[in-house]
């Protein structure tokens, strides 16, 4: 908005931009993104909750929904606090509304998707054990992902102090002796 108009704007919640039905809401496990989206959309919002109450005249239209956004929480807050938010989110995508939930790290790494894509592999760590990690955003098979486990204490002082430094081993070995590394 800044680069636009040169205002600031502040937090507005799901109300930002005039909005009703839009923005995180609470879900019976966690929080789900709704994004009531265009007009033409709204019908598929009806469709998605099952509340004769949403089908009302007043809400067909964006300004509508914003005058009455209290009673469209209202109504909706109840039907989206009993269901799961990954309920939620794949019975709207299955309308054609562009819904998200707010995903825990362990929604993330029981994610189907990320599984099948071999997403997260194991790193053994000398001290820490075994972890999940992160692999790389893309596959290429001619550029593999390489992921080594977090260096331990010290592990690179020579490479760092004797070879790019320039100090000697001994050297190395008195610092050790001395407690500076």
């Amino acid at each position: 908005m800044y680069s636009y108009t040169g205002a600031s704007v502040g937090r507005s919640g799901n109300r930002g931009y005039g909005r009703a039905a839009w923005g995180p809401y609470r879900a019976k496990d966690g929080y789900v993104g709704v994004i009531a989206g265009p007009d033409r959309k709204w019908e598929a919002m009806v469709d998605l909750m099952e509340i004769p109450g949403l089908a009302d005249s007043r809400f067909k239209d964006r300004s509508g929904r914003t005058t009455h956004a209290d009673e469209i929480d209202k109504l909706m807050k109840p039907w989206l606090i009993k269901r799961g938010k990954k309920e939620i989110f794949e019975k709207a995508q299955g309308l054609g509304l562009a819904f998200a939930y707010v995903a825990t790290p362990q929604d993330i790494l029981e994610w189907e998707h990320l599984k099948q894509r071999e997403f997260f592999v194991k790193v053994e760590h000398p001290v820490a054990g075994e972890f999940k990690y992160s692999s790389g955003p893309y596959k290429i098979s001619e550029f593999p992902w390489q992921l080594d486990p977090a260096p331990t204490l010290g592990q690179h002082n020579h490479a760092i102090l004797c070879e790019l430094l320039g100090y000697s081993t001994s050297d190395l070995l008195r610092m050790k002796n001395e407690g500076v590394v």
